[in-house]
């Protein structure tokens, strides 16, 4: 499968900063998952996600939540309270 965002693309590459502000907290959002905890504890569901987390040498790529296995995707429902209509 092609990449869905390609983070190194314009206009991503110039407002992925902004886009990972918390407008309330004003730092960077949380990954809020452990998903890719196994990559690691920067990765973790309380590690603020950062530029080099797409880019470092440790970057992952992002999994768009219907690729995820249907197990992974209900434990993140029951854990997080998501709810997708």
């Amino acid at each position: 499968m092609d990449k869905l965002i390609d983070i190194n693309a314009f206009p991503v590459k110039d407002v992925l900063s902004i886009l990972l502000k918390d407008k309330t907290t004003k730092q960077n959002i949380i990954w809020a998952t452990d998903a890719y905890s196994d990559h690691g504890p920067r990765f973790s569901d309380r590690s603020q996600i950062t530029l080099d987390s797409f880019a470092g040498e440790d970057a992952v790529d992002l999994q768009p939540r219907n690729l995820k296995s249907l197990d992974a995707q209900q434990e993140r429902t029951r854990k997080k309270g998501e709810v997708f209509i």
